[in-house]
């Protein structure tokens, strides 16, 4: 995990991509954080440049600028910095968009042999949006992506390639703080099966989390005051927010009205009827995330559903598998003397 000094100056204004703001399918954060690229891209600190990005781009006029507290507000350094390195967007974008396509190619293996072609055809539309996101305009540069795609692939590698499924999700936790409670249910479920050294490797990359989020609140410290711009995320929206995740993760380009209350029930019920190992940690994360998202979240902060998006995907499509075995059993309980 790679942390940037605070010690070099912030460079002058770079300007403010207004398109990006302009654009009512894409969240205002993108602006901010690809200002946060631009400024490290001519030779400012992480840090610096979050802050001046903070405190300069604004949406809404007349001019609402980006709250400064708490910590978490200033994203994690890790992307930023790969980003930056990388120089040009479309570099960028590419990645991501091999990264999405990777995921995509792991579950279809993963699924061969547990879901007939049509649920899989099902599955790869359902996570379409992934791929839109990547090569539309500044979503490259939103970290709920980059994490649900690491994560997607950490479960699609799980049954055949353990210490890369590891490796996808201490990458995911090192990009995005809402990665974590996957981690903890790949660890819980690994407990639960008496896989040791597996438990052992999540609960080592969460500590190694938690440290790093330290290291980044303490940086993050120096750069805001006490009267700055704070933001409540402890809202309890309940259910609807949950629901709002689901759906507009799917984007207005592509979504179905109502698609969130349709999509979560069948996910979890397609969840609960995966075999297995990799079913436990689809019920787990669904189940963490739903359960989160209900306490945790505002309106504004729709594109959170991205991070669990590929998961929610490939358990809807287990769905109608699901639902043909139990009308099956129904119907053999109602013949049974």
């Amino acid at each position: 995990m790679i942390i940037i000094g605070i010690t070099s100056p912030a460079p002058p204004d770079t300007g403010v991509r207004q398109a990006l703001l302009d654009d009512p399918n894409l969240p205002q954060d993108a602006a901010c954080l690809q200002n946060v690229i631009d400024r490290m891209r001519t030779g400012a600190g992480y840090y610096d440049a979050a802050e001046m990005a903070l405190r300069t781009v604004a949406y809404d006029p007349p001019k609402h600028y980006f709250p400064m507290r708490p910590f978490v507000t200033f994203r994690l350094p890790t992307l930023a910095t790969f980003l930056a390195a990388l120089r040009y967007d479309f570099l960028g974008q590419a990645v991501l968009f091999s990264l999405c396509f990777a995921m995509m190619i792991a579950w279809l293996v993963a699924t061969r042999g547990i879901l007939p072609l049509p649920c899989r055809a099902l599955a790869f539309a359902l996570m379409t949006p992934m791929f839109n996101y990547a090569w539309r305009g500044g979503n490259y540069v939103m970290h709920d992506v980059w994490a649900g795609a690491l994560i997607g692939l950490s479960v699609a590698l799980y049954s055949r390639h353990r210490f890369w499924s590891i490796a996808c999700g201490l990458l995911a936790i090192s990009i995005r703080e809402l990665a974590v409670p996957f981690a903890v249910v790949m660890a819980g479920a690994a407990l639960g099966e008496g896989k040791r050294r597996e438990t052992l490797a999540w609960v080592a990359a969460i500590f190694g989390f938690f440290l790093f989020l330290g290291i980044h609140a303490w940086l993050v410290s120096f750069h805001v005051h006490p009267d700055d711009p704070a933001k409540v995320w402890m809202s309890h929206n309940g259910w609807g927010f949950v629901l709002q995740t689901a759906e507009a993760s799917q984007l207005p380009d592509f979504a179905i009205p109502f698609a969130g209350a349709i999509l979560m029930p069948l996910a979890f019920l397609g969840a609960a009827h995966w075999p297995g190992a990799v079913g436990r940690r689809l019920i787990g994360c669904l189940f963490l995330y739903a359960a989160g998202y209900m306490v945790l979240g505002n309106s504004d902060n729709w594109y959170w559903g991205f991070v669990y998006l590929p998961l929610m995907a490939v358990s809807a499509a287990n769905a109608i598998p699901a639902l043909a075995d139990l009308s099956r059993r129904a119907f053999a309980l109602r013949l049974a003397p």
